[in-house]
């Protein structure tokens, strides 16, 4: 939470069949993280499962087959909004 007030984005790529449900909340996309009183003043994570671009070749083979452009735009996705949010965040500090 309190590096959404430093000049970081943090990038977290989920890799294999595990459950994610505690990345998903760090990622923030339903609204900013609350701890208790303490609010993150800017979304600064994103999180991304390469298991949803990945799919079994269409020869029928085992061999799987993965979108490299659609994982990056997905996990390059917020930065320009990160990067927005934290040139306001210094003009204002």
């Amino acid at each position: 939470m309190k590096t959404s007030f430093l000049p970081i984005s943090i990038i977290v790529l989920g890799v294999g069949g595990g459950k994610f449900s505690e990345m998903e909340i760090l990622d923030q996309d339903f609204g900013l993280l609350k701890v208790g009183q303490e609010q993150a003043c800017r979304d600064n994570v994103q999180f991304v499962q390469m298991r949803r671009f990945l799919r079994l070749a269409a020869d029928g083979s085992d061999s799987i087959r993965w979108s490299k452009v659609a994982l990056a735009k997905e996990v390059l996705a917020e930065l320009p909004s990160q990067v927005s949010c934290l040139n306001i965040l210094v003009f204002y500090m």
